[in-house]
């Protein structure tokens, strides 16, 4: 055993940077500990019997210390080898592939991964599907797994912001989410505005709802009233209702949701809910910016999401 010792204290390799303890478990770390010390005392000279209680008293602080590192509360030190991985490149993906993560992981089938493509690309299934078919680059994850809960909004608001009911707009990232008391409760990806007919960032509230809304000002593909269904007015003609999700900025102004979710939020927003809509996220680490309202360093939390480079 390669021991480094110290009068009658050492340290044991396995409880050096770089060495992976911070993937084991507690009870794990606990019996490698318990071994090494069963062989340490056997093999290490005690001089004197007043030196042992302070040999063991270091040796609990080394135990204590390390354990800080390593718990799973701890985001330092070994733990960051716990992080999972957010990467992503952009390629062509095929259905075989999708089907092949399924068969290494039952609970990542080909619909749950299409939906964590969908919210990454920021389109719904049926068009992820269609790139697939047809060839087209997609942001694809390094790791299907890490982007099961994945979200570009703050989960947890700062105090200021903690009200009731909230919906958060945040355009960069493309993304809509409702909160209650500052707690995030659900999302979705959505669009907003095209150049030239940009939904403006600011604070509103739901002025009405109305589920089966439709269009006085744009028609359909056939040249009736669009229809605009689960629809929460929130300024002049623009509302956040159900429809057709294919990029970022895709509306005449209203925020778009997919169907099911738009139906999730209509049913759980009241006429009054505020409404925050911002630009973009200034920065990950100390807040978000609107255009219209300032409203300062709001220090909310974000996941962070890495562009990869191709192998």
């Amino acid at each position: 055993m390669n021991e480094q010792k110290r009068g009658a204290y050492c340290v044991h390799p396995v409880f050096k940077a770089g060495t992976g303890l911070g993937s084991m478990s507690l009870a794990k770390r606990c019996r490698i500990w318990h071994k090494w010390g069963t062989q340490t005392w056997g093999e290490t000279k005690i001089r004197t019997n007043s030196e042992k209680p302070a040999s063991v008293m270091k040796l609990i602080c080394l135990f204590l210390s390390i354990s800080c590192f390593c718990l799973p509360g701890g985001q330092i030190g070994f733990a960051a080898a716990n992080h999972p991985d957010l990467s992503w490149t952009e390629r062509v993906i095929s259905e075989e592939e999708l089907l092949a993560v399924e068969i290494s992981d039952p609970s990542l089938d080909l619909n749950t991964c299409l939906d964590i493509l969908a919210r990454l690309n920021n389109k719904e299934s049926f068009y992820i599907r269609k790139d697939i078919r047809q060839g087209r680059e997609l942001k694809v994850p390094r790791d299907f797994n890490a982007y099961r809960d994945w979200t570009p909004l703050p989960v947890r608001l700062p105090e200021k912001l903690c009200a009731p009911k909230l919906i958060l707009v945040v355009k960069d990232v493309a993304f809509i989410g409702w909160y209650e008391s500052g707690v995030l409760v659900g999302d979705s990806q959505a669009c907003t505005g095209v150049c030239g007919q940009d939904t403006r960032a600011g604070s509103y509230r739901v002025e009405k709802k109305d589920a089966e809304h439709t269009s006085s000002s744009y028609p359909n593909d056939f040249g009736s009233p669009a229809w605009m269904p689960f629809s929460l007015h929130i300024y002049e003609a623009v509302w956040i209702h159900a429809g057709n999700v294919f990029g970022a900025h895709c509306s005449h102004g209203c925020v778009i949701l997919p169907i099911e979710k738009a139906e999730a939020l209509f049913r759980w927003a009241e006429p009054g809910t505020p409404v925050l809509i911002v630009e973009q996220a200034l920065s990950r680490e100390t807040g978000l910016r609107a255009s219209g309202p300032a409203l300062g360093n709001l220090g909310v939390p974000f996941r962070r999401v890495v562009r990869a480079t191709e192998d």
